[in-house]
C-alpha cells in the first residue's frame, strides 16, 4: 500500500524563497559576467540544487509491502523490516526545539523523509529513527500494526 506524504504550506514556502533566492542569485552573477567560467558553475549548481528539491518535492512516498516498509524522498531512499520497528511516536507538530534538535543533522542514526509538520518518528533496530509525515497517519499505523503488532504508539509528542 502506497502513502503519500504531506505537504506542509512552511516546506513550500520555504522551497519558494530557495528558488527565488537562487534563481536571482544566478540571473545576478549571469548579468555581471555572463562569459565567466566560475558564473557558469555557479549556475549549474544552483539548476541541479532546483532540480533536487523538485524531486524531493514530487516524489515523497511511503510504501507498506508484506514485511517491508520503502521510503522514498527524492533521490533518498530506504527500506526497513517493518518487524524491526519498535516504537512510533505521533508529533502534532515538528516545530518543536526539542523535536528539532533530536532530528537535527547533530544524529547520523536521524533522518527527515517529509515535508510535512505533523508526522510520526519511527524507531526501528537499537537506535535508528525517521521521520515520515504519510498524508493518512491512522490509516499507515494500523497497516503497519497488522504485520506487526507488537509496535508501541506514542501517541503524545516527545517530552
Amino acid at each position: 500500500m502506497k502513502f503519500k506524504s504531506t505537504i506542509s504550506k512552511s516546506s513550500v514556502i520555504g522551497l519558494g524563497l530557495f528558488v527565488v533566492f537562487f534563481i536571482g542569485l544566478t540571473v545576478y552573477f549571469w548579468l555581471k559576467n555572463p562569459n565567466n567560467i566560475l558564473v557558469n558553475v555557479i549556475i549549474s549548481i544552483c539548476s541541479l540544487g532546483l532540480a533536487g528539491f523538485f524531486l524531493f518535492l514530487f516524489d515523497t512516498f511511503y510504501e507498506i509491502n508484506s514485511d517491508s516498509l520503502k521510503l522514498k524522498s527524492g533521490i533518498s531512499k530506504e527500506i526497513i523490516s517493518i518487524h524491526s520497528i519498535k516504537e512510533i511516536d505521533i508529533i502534532d507538530s515538528i516545530w518543536n526545539f526539542k523535536i528539532l534538535f533530536k532530528l537535527s543533522f547533530l544524529s547520523s542514526s536521524n533522518r527527515m523523509l517529509a515535508l510535512g509538520n505533523r508526522g510520526i518518528i519511527i524507531k526501528y533496530k537499537n537506535f535508528e529513527e525517521v521521520y515520515i509525515s504519510p498524508e493518512s497517519q491512522e490509516n499507515f499505523i494500523n497497516e503497519l500494526l497488522k504485520i506487526n503488532p507488537e509496535i508501541k504508539v506514542n501517541r503524545s509528542e516527545i517530552p
